[in-house]
């Protein structure tokens, strides 16, 4: 029994680890079609300003170029603390195993991580405290 334990673990192993993201799977538009916000205990003070998260989120536009460049365009009606995101605007991005990384080479690809996930035919964009369901355009 336990070396079928650790059999199936070892094939889980490889198959997580054969799994990596390809580049062309992420190039394109992507839509944020609803998301998930998790920071654990938070206050109900709080509670407004997930909300305006989310509101700024939803819709939202992830276009990761064929050239490398990434860019992001928030709803219209985007709660004003969104705004400081464009920064990553024209920034590079890149692929590492199954994340996308955003930056430039001086900052080592660091201004934001984005884990790529598909699950039951859907794609999941998870950045820390946030999963977002994303479709492509």
């Amino acid at each position: 029994m336990r070396a079928v334990l650790i059999l199936i673990m070892l094939g889980m192993c490889i198959m997580s680890f054969g799994q990596s993201l390809e580049k062309r799977e992420v190039v394109g538009k992507w839509i944020t079609e609803d998301l998930v916000i998790d920071f654990g205990n938070t206050k109900s003070k709080d509670e407004n300003v997930l909300k305006e998260l989310k509101k700024g989120f939803l819709k939202s536009e992830f276009d990761f170029r064929e050239n490398g460049k990434f860019y992001i365009k928030f709803p219209y009606d985007q709660p004003f603390f969104m705004k400081e995101l464009v920064f990553l605007n024209d920034k590079n991005w890149k692929v590492e195993q199954n994340q996308i990384k955003i930056g430039t080479p001086e900052d080592e690809y660091t201004l934001m991580h984005i884990l790529f996930k598909r699950v039951k035919g859907k794609t999941y964009f998870i950045i820390p405290g946030m999963k977002l369901e994303m479709k492509r355009e």
